[in-house]
C-alpha cells in the first residue's frame, strides 16, 4: 500500500511540475509578432495574410482591410513601411498600441521618409492577439 501511496505522490509530484513548467507566452512578444506579421503582410500586399490577422465577422474584417489599405495607399507610392517607437498597453484581453508608422515612399523619383502617430485596437483569442481596429492619431 505504501509502496502504491509513493508511486502516486511521485507521478502527481511529475505531472505538478511539468505543467507548472511551461511558461505562457509573453504577451508583450506575441504583439510585437503580430506588428511585424502586419508589416510583411502591408508590404508585400499579402491580403491573405493580413485577414488572417484581423478579428471579427467577414463584412467587418472587410471592411477594416479596406479602410487600411485605402489609408495605406492615400500615402502614395509606397517604397516601405515599418513601425516604430511602439507603446503597448495590455488590459486583460484588449491591447492598445501607439506607434509611429514610419513610410518611405516614392515623389518624383526621389525617396522621401516621413511618420505618422498610429494606434491599433487588439484583443486576444486563446493565445492569438487580433486586431479590430486602427485609426491615425492627430499630430503634435
Amino acid at each position: 500500500m505504501k509502496k502504491y501511496s509513493v508511486v502516486l505522490i511521485l507521478i502527481f509530484v511529475m505531472l505538478t511540475v511539468g505543467c507548472v513548467g511551461r511558461k505562457r507566452p509573453d504577451d508583450i512578444e506575441l504583439i510585437k509578432n503580430l506588428l511585424g506579421q502586419l508589416s510583411y503582410a502591408l508590404n508585400q500586399k499579402d491580403f491573405v495574410l493580413l485577414d488572417s490577422l484581423y478579428y471579427g465577422e467577414k463584412a467587418e474584417k472587410d471592411s477594416l482591410l479596406s479602410k487600411l489599405t485605402d489609408d495605406v495607399n492615400s500615402l502614395g507610392e509606397i517604397r516601405n513601411l515599418g513601425f516604430g517607437g511602439k507603446r503597448i498597453e495590455i488590459y486583460g484581453n484588449e491591447a492598445f498600441v501607439n506607434f509611429t508608422l514610419v513610410v518611405e515612399k516614392v515623389d518624383d523619383s526621389k525617396i522621401q521618409k516621413f511618420e505618422l502617430p498610429m494606434e491599433f485596437s487588439l484583443v486576444k483569442k486563446g493565445d492569438r492577439w487580433k486586431v479590430v481596429g486602427h485609426r491615425f492619431l492627430k499630430l503634435q
